[in-house]
């Protein structure tokens, strides 16, 4: 169970992310796609997902746009910038169901923030995540997915927020995570994950949460764990760790 900082961290943010991301982005209208290109990944992707979730996106529909300039932006879970440009998809506790398969992820250049929390989303985490060059906030928790976390989310750099629990992830922590250095979130617990913990966590200075709880890592705690500075609740209850708790701590 999620403690009460943690549940209270994530209304916050789910509330006001979307604000600041839309005060910050770059509104340029040099772009290197465009928002009928977005459109069409769209509408694309709900066609994959099973017939129940395809009738929860009803607006997302090539007849709910201009002939000559695309509307997506009064589409359900949609937020555009101010050049008209996806930078959020907020589609949370809706029961969607299907893959991330079909989901265009290099049709978003301009994404910063993905919240797909509490559905019934299945399969991998497509490597291809990893062309949303501006993400900076990702949330898949509560949900489905299976496969191993891809070495790829480390070339996420500007990643802030990794929200992947209560799936079905299996495998272990990729050492290449530890590249993103802007992560202050880090919340994997209640999957299937082993092996150890990864000596290149000590990367993230700035990590304030950090969440393995319910799984499988063994070994013992790295030392190098000390390093988070900014931390402010770990949980690594409920794994077959082992030896001594790191006076680093």
């Amino acid at each position: 169970m999620d403690s009460p900082a943690l549940k209270n961290n994530r209304v916050i943010i789910s509330l006001v992310f979307p604000l600041i991301l839309f005060l910050v982005l770059d509104f340029s209208l040099a772009v290197s796609s465009n928002s009928t290109e977005e459109a069409h990944a769209l509408v694309k992707w709900k066609a994959s997902l099973e017939v129940h979730s395809r009738s929860l996106l009803h607006s997302w529909s090539l007849s709910f746009v201009n002939a000559t300039k695309i509307s997506l932006c009064t589409w359900s879970g949609i937020h555009c910038n101010h050049a008209g440009r996806v930078f959020g998809i907020n589609l949370t506790s809706i029961s969607l169901n299907g893959t991330l398969l079909e989901f265009s992820f290099s049709s978003f250049p301009h994404l910063a923030y993905l919240d797909l929390y509490n559905n019934e989303l299945f399969d991998i985490i497509p490597p291809q995540i990893s062309n949303l060059s501006k993400l900076e906030y990702l949330d898949f928790l509560t949900n489905k997915l299976s496969g191993h976390i891809p070495s790829e989310i480390s070339l996420l750099t500007h990643l802030t927020i990794l929200h992947i629990s209560r799936n079905q992830l299996n495998g272990s922590i990729p050492h290449e995570v530890g590249q993103l250095n802007f992560l202050n979130h880090l919340i994997l617990d209640s999957n299937f994950l082993g092996g150890s913990i990864p000596r290149s966590l000590s990367n993230f200075t700035n990590l304030v949460f950090l969440y393995l709880y319910n799984n499988s890592f063994s070994g013992s705690i790295p030392q190098q764990i000390g390093n988070l500075k900014s931390l402010f609740d770990m949980k690594l209850c409920i794994n077959q760790l082992n030896g001594a708790i790191p006076l680093s701590i």
